[in-house]
């Protein structure tokens, strides 16, 4: 069975959206890291780091993130913050096939989601997006850039049949 197709990208960026459709399109499992880490703790993220603090979090979504890519053949969309740990980076990199969604800072800066992201309470999305882009380069096998989830979607399809 091939690697997973795993998507990485800054909050906002689309990576669930977008994971979802790619998903659908080629019949693959699709799993959702942030889903998950809610599921799994029985509260939102924002809660969980009011609650717990960034290094629980980040201790937790590296467990789940090993946990998702020691399968195979599926489509898993990380947290925006799943690249901040090195294992995480080694982890992503070693078990799939890793597209950056590097969308234009202007695109995602509505993101209503992003209101609530406790990262975004400490700096404004283009420091984190200075702070990431080069652990996002480092992990990434193509970098795919767009407008719209599907054209971002269309676009990752292509690679990944390529693959």
């Amino acid at each position: 069975m091939r690697k997973n197709l795993i998507l990485i990208g800054l909050p906002g960026s689309g990576k669930t959206t977008v994971g979802r459709l790619i998903a659908a399109r080629l019949g693959l499992p699709f799993a959702d890291c942030d889903t998950l880490m809610e599921t799994a703790e029985g509260m939102a993220i924002p809660t969980i780091f009011d609650r717990k603090g960034e290094p629980y979090f980040r201790a937790a979504e590296s467990r789940i993130l090993a946990d998702l890519c020691g399968g195979s053949g599926r489509v898993i969309a990380t947290g925006g913050g799943a690249v901040v740990e090195e294992k995480n980076r080694n982890t992503i990199k070693r078990s799939g096939f890793v597209v950056f969604l590097d969308r234009d800072i202007g695109d995602i800066a509505g993101c209503v989601g992003n209101r609530e992201r406790p990262v975004l309470r400490k700096c404004t999305l283009e420091e984190l997006a200075a702070q990431r882009r080069a652990w996002y380069l480092a992990c990434a096998d193509a970098v795919v850039d767009g407008r719209t989830a599907e054209e971002l979607a269309e676009r990752i399809t292509e690679i990944w049949r390529k693959v």
